[in-house]
């Protein structure tokens, strides 16, 4: 037998032994529906209360791989919150474009608090790459001489945003009579049908660390009070303003802990204190809350009257040496004292070089009238 029959041979037998083995890894996944699809069926219709036709259509299977890579967008250890990441999806869409897609994400990103305008942007943005991308490409430009020439431009912002660099820090410390404030608080009213333990074990070791890492900066306080006979709790959530609704929703909405909180918990009432825009009350309709807005009262804070700013600035000169210069004025009961401490910690945070030559403080203490 020659060579050249054997390795005919040889890849024959490979080829056949290939098929054979293809037939029985696979083939049970295309003829029934095994216990994994169901669970995975289960799954999908518990998290959307029914299986959306997206899944439907999708080869039985591939779900679960397409399950898990949905989930993964939506995980909250995600970089992108999910409301920007909704609106990302929306520009992409448009461009396709993709009507469903459109429409997906157009109210995804609305329910975690998206407004008209974020959704407007959005698109725009997808439009105005298209438009920049057609001229380029339509241009031919050198690619290479491109990065050199945009590289320079980044360059050249970041040191105008050195430049004009400004910190103020306030320390606000007043007494108000019925003075409006922005202030609102969220009562959320809830019952729960597990065990007490469990509940304990998912705000202490799950919902609040998330809450906390996903930094909402107008959160102010978010507690939980229990009352462990009745099975019932009060989540108190206040924010500087009303933004801090939308902020905290576009981050939290959506994710897999907020839907364990939707399942552990029935809301029983949702009560709103202070003053919230009408396009809120519209995106929070659904939650059917009570709105109260602010008519009186007044706030004391604990603690001497004092109000520092500090603003610094940053220049270039004719030599290329960078200055600063630092203004830091006070008011009420500070002393120049007090200013001083409030410099040392900035200089530490911003590492300033306070004996250099170029960096320029001046301190102003405001007479109390």
């Amino acid at each position: 037998m020659n060579k050249i029959v054997k390795l005919t041979i040889i890849a024959i037998v490979i080829s056949v032994s290939i098929s054979m083995l293809s037939t029985s890894l696979f083939s049970d996944g295309h003829n029934a529906p095994t216990d994994a699809s169901q669970q995975v069926e289960a799954e999908i219709k518990k998290t959307f209360g029914t299986v959306p036709v997206i899944f439907k259509v999708f080869p039985e299977h591939m779900r679960a791989g397409a399950w898990e890579w949905m989930k993964s967008t939506m995980s909250p250890e995600a970089a992108i919150p999910a409301k920007y990441s909704q609106l990302i999806a929306l520009g992409v869409a448009s461009q396709i474009p993709c009507n469903y897609c459109v429409y997906v994400h157009t109210t995804m990103a609305k329910m975690l608090g998206a407004t008209e305008k974020e959704i407007q942007e959005a698109v725009a943005r997808a439009a105005d790459t298209r438009h920049w991308s057609t001229i380029l490409n339509g241009h031919s430009l050198d690619f290479e001489e491109f990065k050199t020439e945009w590289d320079g431009i980044v360059a050249h912002l970041k040191k105008q945003s050195e430049v004009g660099e400004k910190l103020k820090r306030r320390i606000p410390m007043s007494n108000k009579l019925n003075e409006e404030n922005s202030v609102v608080t969220v009562l959320i009213e809830v019952s729960y049908e597990k065990d007490t333990e469990t509940i304990e074990e998912f705000i202490k070791e799950e919902q609040t660390p998330f809450i906390f890492e996903q930094n909402v900066s107008k959160l102010k306080r978010f507690e939980w009070f229990l009352d462990r006979e009745e099975k019932s709790g009060t989540l108190i959530e206040v924010f500087a303003d009303a933004d801090g609704i939308t902020e905290a929703a576009g981050k939290v909405m959506g994710t897999p802990v907020n839907l364990k909180f939707r399942d552990l918990f029935d809301i029983e009432k949702m009560t709103i204190l202070g003053n919230i825009s009408e396009e809120l009350k519209e995106q929070l309709a659904p939650l059917g809350p009570t709105v109260r807005s602010y008519a009186a009262g007044f706030s004391i804070a604990y603690h001497d009257k004092k109000d520092i700013r500090i603003s610094i600035e940053k220049n270039i000169d004719d030599t290329g040496e960078e200055i600063v210069n630092v203004v830091a004025t006070g008011s009420g009961s500070v002393t120049k004292e007090d200013i001083e401490k409030e410099l040392e910690k900035l200089h530490a945070e911003k590492n300033i070089d306070i004996s250099s030559g170029n960096v320029n403080i001046e301190i102003n203490v405001e007479e109390t009238k």
